[in-house]
């Protein structure tokens, strides 16, 4: 039901090993770009987890929850007009949960004390 899935759309699969935390996040893409997270086929019935759509550019899905065996479909479509956009598409495991607002992890460092 968004306009964005009226332009020209690129699907992928993942069907992720395990119970994962993911960030899904587009770079380099054109105005008018959206990213759509679906649990089952798009074109056959299947359901949008999550979607995110912009205006000017680069939208990402940030700390999305998926389970393991299931076969995701990413699609990354446009509205009608622009109908394409160039983009760089990056699929990483979520393992901070303090993000900002397009994925991208800051500055931290991680360390343990055994006693």
């Amino acid at each position: 039901s968004s306009l964005y899935l009226n332009g020209e759309d690129y699907i992928f699969t993942y069907t992720p090993p395990v119970n994962q935390t993911v960030d899904i996040t587009l770079t380099g893409t054109d105005a008018y770009t959206g990213v759509f997270l679906f649990d089952g086929c798009p074109t056959s019935g299947g359901t949008c987890v999550t979607n995110n759509t912009s205006v000017s550019v680069d939208p990402s899905l940030c700390g999305v929850n998926i389970t393991a065996g299931t076969t995701y479909y990413i699609v990354i479509s446009t509205n009608p007009a622009p109908d394409c956009t160039p983009f760089y598409l990056s699929i990483r495991e979520n393992i901070i949960s303090t993000i900002n607002s397009n994925c991208k992890i800051g500055n931290y460092s991680v360390s343990s004390n055994s006693q």
